[in-house]
C-alpha cells in the first residue's frame, strides 16, 4: 500500500504545467431534444457536441478548434468508445487514428506528425515515450502505472478528451484501492487528479468546470504552489485579476524564482501597461526558460518571447522588439500573438502599410477566434485609411 501512493505520487510530480489558458463564462446548452449537448468557447464557437442515444448513453462526440474547424471525432457503443476514432489538423486531414473494442484501446495510427521548429523536438520525444506505454498499456489497460503515463502524454499531444477519460478511470482505481484498503486516499493525490481535470476543461473554456476542480485541487492541498500557479492562470484569463495577482504573489513569495508564476505576472502586468514590472517578471522567467519550453503547451503563443518584443518596444527599444519578434516567427511561423505585436509596434511607429500587414496575418492565423479579442480589427481599420 504505502509503495503504491508513493508511485503514484512520484508519477502525478512529474506532471507538467498548462499555460496559455484561454477561459469561457459558458454553460453547456441543452437542445430540445435532450440528446445532443453543446459547449462553447467564449465568442460562442462550438468547442464540444455529445450526442446521445434514447437510454441516455453517448453515440459520438466531435471536438472543435477554437478557429472552428473539426479537431476530433469518436464513436461509442453502449457509452464505451468502439471503432475508429479520428483527430484532423485544421485543415481537415487526419492526424491520429485510434481503434476501440466496447471501450477497450486496440491501436493508434498517426498518419501525420505536425510540429514547428520550436516544437520538433519535444513532439518527437513524446510520440516515442507514447510508442513505448501504449505497448505495455495494451495487455494491462486497468494497470494504473501505464494509465498515468499514458494521461500525461495525452494531455501533452492534445487528445484532451482521451486524457479526461483516463483521468476519470484512475480516480475509480485509486479510491477502489483505498476502498479495498480500507483506508483513505491521500489527499494529494485527490488534489492531483482534480488539477489536471481543471487544467483540462480551463483549455476548454468549460469555464466552471475549470473553476470547480482547480479550486478543489487547492482545498485537498492548500500549500501546493503548482496548483496556486494554475488556478491564477485560469483566473488570469478570465480576466479575475484580482484574484489572479493574489495567488500569482503567493507563488513567487513561496517560490521567488518560480518560472510559470513570473511568466503570467509579466502578462499581468503588460494588460496594466505597466512595462517595467513586466521586464522584470518577464526577466526573472527568462533564466528559467528550457523548464518552460519543456513544460509549456505546444501551441502556446503568448510565450516569453512573444512577451519579450511587445515590452521591449513599450520601453523603447525598438529595434530590439523587432528582431525579438522576427525570431519568435522564424521558429514558428502560425503565432498569430506575434505577428499581432508586430502590427502594433509597426502602428505605433507609424508604419502603417506593415502595420496592416502583420495585424492581417495576426487575424488570418485567427488571434480574434483564439483570445477572443477584436482590438486589432479597430487597428486594421486604421491602417488601412492610411
Amino acid at each position: 500500500m504505502k509503495y503504491f501512493f508513493i508511485f503514484f505520487l512520484y508519477i502525478f510530480a512529474s506532471g507538467f504545467y498548462q499555460i496559455e489558458n484561454v477561459i469561457a463564462n459558458n454553460k453547456p446548452i441543452t437542445h430540445s431534444s435532450e440528446k445532443e449537448i453543446t459547449h462553447a468557447y467564449r465568442d460562442g464557437t462550438a468547442s464540444q457536441i455529445e450526442w446521445y442515444n434514447s437510454k441516455g448513453k453517448i453515440d459520438s462526440l466531435k471536438s472543435y478548434y477554437k478557429t472552428g474547424e473539426l479537431n476530433e471525432s469518436f464513436y461509442f457503443l453502449k457509452g464505451k468508445y468502439h471503432g475508429k476514432s479520428y483527430k484532423h489538423n485544421k485543415n481537415g486531414e487526419i492526424l491520429t487514428i485510434w481503434t476501440f473494442n466496447k471501450g477497450l484501446f486496440i491501436n493508434r495510427e498517426d498518419p501525420r506528425i505536425e510540429f514547428s521548429a520550436k516544437t520538433e523536438i519535444q513532439t518527437k520525444e513524446l510520440h516515442e515515450s507514447l510508442k513505448e506505454v501504449l505497448s505495455q498499456f495494451k495487455t494491462s489497460q486497468n494497470n494504473l502505472k501505464y494509465r498515468l503515463k499514458l494521461e500525461s502524454i495525452r494531455k501533452k499531444l492534445g487528445n484532451y478528451t482521451l486524457a479526461l477519460s483516463d483521468l476519470n478511470k484512475i480516480e475509480t482505481l485509486v479510491n477502489n484501492y483505498a476502498l479495498r484498503k480500507k483506508i483513505k486516499t491521500p489527499k494529494s493525490i485527490l488534489a492531483s487528479i482534480y488539477e489536471r481535470k481543471g487544467n483540462i476543461y480551463s483549455y476548454l473554456e468549460m469555464d466552471e468546470k475549470a473553476l470547480l476542480f482547480l479550486e478543489k485541487a487547492l482545498k485537498e492541498d492548500p500549500d501546493n504552489t503548482r496548483i496556486m500557479y494554475n488556478l491564477s492562470a485560469h483566473l488570469l484569463s478570465t480576466k479575475s485579476y484580482n484574484r489572479a495577482k493574489l495567488y500569482l504573489h503567493k507563488v513567487i513569495t513561496l517560490k521567488p524564482t518560480h518560472s510559470f508564476a513570473n511568466r503570467s505576472l509579466s502578462e499581468y502586468y503588460i494588460e496594466h501597461k505597466d512595462f517595467k514590472k513586466a521586464k522584470y517578471h518577464n526577466d526573472i522567467a527568462l533564466t528559467n526558460e528550457e523548464s518552460l519550453l519543456k513544460y509549456s503547451h505546444p501551441e502556446l503563443e503568448n510565450d516569453l518571447r512573444t512577451q519579450r518584443g511587445l515590452i521591449f518596444h513599450k520601453l523603447g527599444d525598438n529595434e530590439a522588439a523587432i528582431k525579438i519578434l522576427n525570431e519568435v516567427i522564424r521558429l514558428n511561423k502560425s503565432n498569430s500573438y506575434a505577428y499581432r505585436n508586430l502590427g502594433i509596434i509597426y502602428y505605433d511607429l507609424k508604419n502603417l502599410t506593415l502595420a496592416y500587414d502583420y495585424l492581417n496575418k495576426a487575424k488570418a492565423l485567427g488571434f480574434i477566434k483564439k483570445y477572443d479579442s477584436n482590438h486589432i480589427e479597430s487597428l486594421i481599420s486604421a491602417s488601412s485609411k492610411n
